[in-house]
């Protein structure tokens, strides 16, 4: 599953037409949370299709602490600035930087407020499934 993140304060409006623009809207867009979203995911491969992998790109102003048992994520920064917040570290990404969240550790991400908006491609292995995102 793969999620793209879009500009500078998150705009829904914006960040959905970049991912038409980009992704053709990709598989799925999901906005969380849906009634004021501070992050917009576009699954362009998802788990259905290959249950080993998945693929996302996403929006991030700021997403909710989570860990997954058995996927590893690597994030591969696109746009802006992604503070990413794992375990008891904090790892500022920028455009072209790569880190690969373990399973077990707590993660969650983060646009500070002079930073332009995040937009990271977040490949899954196996593929992403929502029993496997476990919130804390």
């Amino acid at each position: 599953m793969v999620y793209c993140y879009a500009l500078c304060a998150m705009n829904a409006e914006n960040t959905l037409q970049l991912f038409e623009d980009a992704y053709g809207g990709g598989e799925e867009v999901i906005q969380l949370p849906p009634e004021d979203p501070t992050e917009i995911i576009c699954v362009i491969h998802p788990t259905d299709e290959h249950p080993e992998w998945s693929r996302a790109v996403a929006a991030i102003e700021k997403s909710v602490p989570h860990v997954h048992r058995i996927t590893t994520e690597t994030y591969r920064m696109i746009r802006g600035v992604l503070h990413l917040h794992c375990d008891d570290e904090v790892h500022r990404l920028v455009e072209g930087d790569v880190y690969v969240v373990h399973p077990g550790q707590v993660h969650w991400g983060e646009t500070k407020e002079d930073d332009d908006l995040a937009i990271v491609d977040v490949e899954c292995r196996p593929g992403w499934t929502a029993e496997d995102h476990i919130l804390v």
